[in-house]
């Protein structure tokens, strides 16, 4: 550790005999120093025959100070320089900075993390000067906000090792600006929650431009980020000039945030690396693009996927084949750079069934594929957006037009500006509204596709494409002189399957909300004992209890039309009782008492939806029951709570392919009345006949869909529930018993209406009502005097309206 002034240098390890410099530490936290070493193995100027050791795994930390001279982590003439590391974390750096320096052999994964200070000189991660060595992954790693207008930072030594991969650069922040960057193989962008539409990470100002050919550059979109459909990040820009091979780019990661594909691609003027938020869930196929992938140039097919967003050189192709088929690409064009767009390229085989799915930009001709020895049968033309244009349309046998939520009576989605007719001929065009557009009315109009020199559409079909998720509109596509145009014929109604979705939300919340009477002393009773005489003598009864319970199943409810719901669920009771005894008036039994329970839902729809959501549920509340000596009782309870609710589907946009999302909270009021009676049947054996009325209501909710936006009020419901049945207890020991029981069950529960509130549609769906049938077995411990823990064991069947299997434990102490 330095903070004085060293005119010559700091070494951390040092050896000059041949000897090894590993392990080795330097702290810089202030001063002016020279030369920073973490370790250094050279050898004595006397001795040309000898050989130095290694310098590896050293590191060196600035913290503040002024350094002059050079800064490396390990430095050997003739031995490795590897796994080394230099951190900057504040300070003036006026020197050199080589991480792992060798002057004949290898300095592999070598580590300079750039968190603080001002750099003012030429960086290098690792540094191999042998053209027989190799410098493999070496990183730089930049965040905070370091100064780093006077540096140029290079992953290896130009000119140096022969062998070089995995060398990174990875930037952590943004508005940093350098001299230049250049010989890594992977630049990394993290887009984390401070980055906004339209910043820019990194900005180059050397006038000799930057060259980034061969460089995988990736922008990966983190956890938080605030970016979305359409929005631009800057990564890197350099107003002299950016220039870059048709490998340049990487594949976008996507962070676990990301509903939208990322697009990594150069600007029109050259100066600029961009990302930008596209608008699909995921590409499929392969090939290579304008940004890199495979190449097939020796025959046979080459297939593939591409994301990017640029035609460089005014060109750009799904996949490439110079002979052999070039099909089943899928291209995604997002930018705005003009050029032509091959969905497949071949100058011999076929070229049939690729996908171009624009989303914005400027083109010349756009080509499904081009194949002069062959075929180009197949090829689909995806417009997501409007606002697009280009010279003219070939070799597609669909389009389709999704009409974005944004669009507007009159828009155009995509314009043809050739001096020629466009030919439409045998081509079959749909259109159909994106979730959340709320826009549109009966009689507006949505241009899909114009020309104002004309089209030709012989033997050309028109129809329509699934729906939105909220609203369903009546559209009509047809030719209207140098236009497709698709007209609003109907006023929007609800979409059915989100109806029932959003309808079914109180029917999967009344599973777990309903009220349980397994509670403080509400099993069957308990068995008199007789006098000498035959009469019955009632036991004295505990005076107070603490009440434990915790049960769980899974269960399907219908929710009707043939759709259900699959629940796995887990309840948790905690009370105190308390018992009063009356002699010859029987006892009376009261509660407080806290419900939670929590299920996992799994809802099925006719129609083959399938959506996925959880409940959670917490209330609190009392129960009593009055007990006569005769077997007769009269119990009840009520519970005052709040229960709350999400789910997702990926099957409800039929067009987007969305994963659609929403979440509801409501108050909730529940409760039970029943009435039954126990009957001494012999010695051991005693029989409980019961009813009980449930019900539970829930209050009114409010919901948004995401990602779209789109508002609804949902209203309240209740479920009603009457159930009849007996149980056969049997005394198996003093304190031991069993049960078995049968019991019939019918439930029905009010329709809701739910509001579409950006149209104000409302919806009603009909009540739901069916009846169950239950089996249950169970095991009983009666508490004692001697013995005050109370457990009752129970595993019941369902079938009918509800079906599954339930279970719940009971565990009590008396005091």
């Amino acid at each position: 550790m330095n903070s004085g002034t060293v005119t010559q240098g700091i070494w951390g390890g040092f050896s000059m005999t041949g000897g090894n410099a590993n392990n080795n530490s330097v702290t810089i936290t202030g001063g002016t120093v020279g030369s920073v070493y973490g370790g250094q193995a050279i050898i004595k100027s006397s001795d040309e025959t000898s050989s130095s050791g290694d310098a590896n795994s050293n590191s060196v930390t600035i913290e503040d100070g002024t350094i002059n001279s050079i800064i490396t982590g390990g430095y050997s003439v003739s031995g490795t320089a590897n796994n080394n590391t230099v951190t900057i974390k504040g300070g003036t750096i006026n020197a050199a900075i080589e991480v792992g320096r060798s002057e004949s052999a290898e300095t592999s994964n070598n580590t300079l993390k750039i968190e603080g200070g001002t750099i003012n000189s030429i960086v290098y991660a690792g540094s191999a000067y042998s053209t027989s060595a190799s410098s493999n992954y070496n990183v730089i790693e930049i965040e905070n906000t370091p100064i780093l207008n006077g540096a140029s930072l290079y992953g290896y030594v130009y000119g140096g090792a022969t062998t070089h991969s995995g060398n990174a650069l990875n930037i952590y922040t943004k508005n940093l600006t350098a001299q230049n960057i250049g010989n890594f193989n992977n630049i990394n962008f993290y887009l984390d929650s401070n980055i906004s539409n339209g910043d820019t990470l990194l900005t180059l100002t050397s006038t000799d431009g930057t060259d980034v050919t061969g460089t995988d550059i990736q922008a990966v979109m983190q956890s938080g980020s605030p970016l979305t459909n359409g929005d631009t990040v800057t990564l890197l820009t350099n107003a002299s000039g950016v220039t870059a091979a048709k490998s340049y780019t990487g594949t976008a990661a996507e962070g676990v945030s990301l509903t939208y594909p990322l697009t990594v691609y150069r600007n029109d003027a050259g100066t600029a690396i961009l990302a930008q938020v596209g608008n699909t869930s995921e590409d499929s196929g392969g090939g290579r693009d304008s940004s890199g992938g495979g190449d097939s140039s020796g025959g046979g097919d080459s297939s593939g996927e591409s994301s990017s967003g640029e035609s460089s050189g005014g060109e750009s192709s799904g996949g490439e084949s110079s002979s052999g088929d070039d099909s089943n690409n899928v291209k995604n064009i997002y930018s705005t750079d003009s050029g032509t767009i091959y969905g497949g390229y071949t100058e011999t085989g076929n070229a049939s069934n690729n996908t171009v799915n624009l989303y914005s930009g400027t083109f010349d001709n756009i080509y499904g594929g081009y194949a002069p020895a062959g075929s180009t049968s197949g090829n689909v033309l995806n417009v997501r957006n409007k606002n697009i244009s280009a010279q003219n349309l070939s070799n597609f046998s669909a389009m389709n037009f999704y009409i974005p939520n944004d669009a507007a009576n009159g828009d155009t989605m995509l314009t043809l500006t050739d001096s020629t007719a466009t030919d439409l001929s045998g081509v079959a065009i749909k259109a159909g509204v994106v979730a959340g557009n709320s826009n549109l009315a009966v009689g507006d109009t949505i241009n899909l596709l114009t020309n104002s020199n004309g089209l030709t559409a012989s033997g050309t079909t028109y129809g329509t494409l699934s729906e939105g998720v909220s609203l369903l509109y009546g559209v009509n596509v047809a030719q209207a002189g140098n236009s497709v145009v698709a007209n609003i014929t109907s006023v929007p109604t609800i979409n059915e399957t989100t109806k029932k979705i959003i309808n079914d939300t109180p029917a999967r919340d009344l599973v777990i909300i309903q009220p349980s009477n397994n509670f403080p002393g509400f099993n069957n009773g308990d068995f008199p004992e007789e006098d000498d005489n035959g009469g019955i003598i009632y036991p004295d009864l505990p005076n107070n209890g603490i009440v434990f319970n915790i049960g769980g199943g899974s269960m399907r409810t219908k929710t009707g039309n043939g759709s259900y719901v699959d629940s796995k669920t887990t309840n948790i009771d905690l009370g105190w009782e308390r018992t009063i005894s009356s002699g010859s008036a029987g006892s009376f039994t009261f509660a407080p008492i806290i419900d939670y329970a929590h299920s996992n839902n799994d809802t099925y729809l006719a129609d083959g939806t399938h959506g996925t959501g959880s409940t959670k549920y917490v209330a609190g509340g009392g129960a009593f029951r009055k007990t006569w000596n005769s077997g007769f009782y009269l119990e009840g309870s009520a519970r005052f709570g709040k229960v709350k609710s999400d789910f997702q589907s990926n099957d409800m946009d039929k067009i987007g392919g969305q994963t659609v999302s929403y979440s509801t909270d409501a108050n909730t009021i529940s409760g039970h009345l029943g009435i039954g009676r126990n009957w001494r049947m012999n010695k051991n054996n005693l029989l409980h006949v019961y009813a009980t009325y449930y019900h539970a209501h829930q209050g009114s909710m409010h919901t948004t869909l995401a990602p779209y936006g789109d508002e609804y009020d949902i209203s309240s419901a209740n479920s009603d529930r009457f159930k009849f049945g007996y149980r056969m207890t049997t005394r198996t020991s003093k304190i031991s018993r069993i049960y078995t029981g049968l019991a019939f069950q019918y439930e029905h529960i009010s329709g809701v209406n739910s509001t579409y509130l950006a149209k104000n549609l409302s919806t009603n769906s009909e009540s739901i009502s069916g009846s169950s049938g239950m089996l249950e077995i169970g095991w009983l411990i009666k508490p004692l005097k001697n013995n005050p823990w109370e457990v009752d064991i129970n595993a019941t069947g369902w079938i009918g309206h509800q079906c599954g299997v339930t279970a719940f434990a009971k565990v009590q102490k008396s005091f």
